[in-house]
């Protein structure tokens, strides 16, 4: 193999792209790529309700791909990672090689 790469390293690469492999996570970080955003804001843009908003963002902020701020009773949220962006950015890129 060209990697030097145990087999726990595989398991947490796996565990980070199940947070990736769905369509509202997917949505929600491609919204958050301009930004910091607000629940409401986020909820607005991906055509969803607040409740299934929050509970998305509740799962990429366990897999700590966002970040949370809270200001007064509004919760912000953005991408933790440049890593997760560049993630992202690669995939949208890759969508030309097809």
């Amino acid at each position: 193999m060209k990697y030097d790469i145990t087999n726990e390293q595989i398991e947490k690469m796996c565990y980070d792209f199940k947070a990736l492999a769905d369509e509202t996570r997917i949505r929600i970080i491609l919204y958050l790529l301009d930004g910091e955003k607000s629940v409401n804001d986020i909820s607005r843009a991906i055509s969803s309700s607040q409740s299934a908003t929050s509970h998305q963002l509740r799962i990429l902020k366990d897999y700590h791909i966002l970040k949370c701020r809270k200001q007064g009773t509004v919760i912000f949220y953005k991408i933790a990672d440049k890593h997760v962006e560049n993630i992202i950015k690669m995939s949208i890129k890759h969508l030309d090689c097809e």
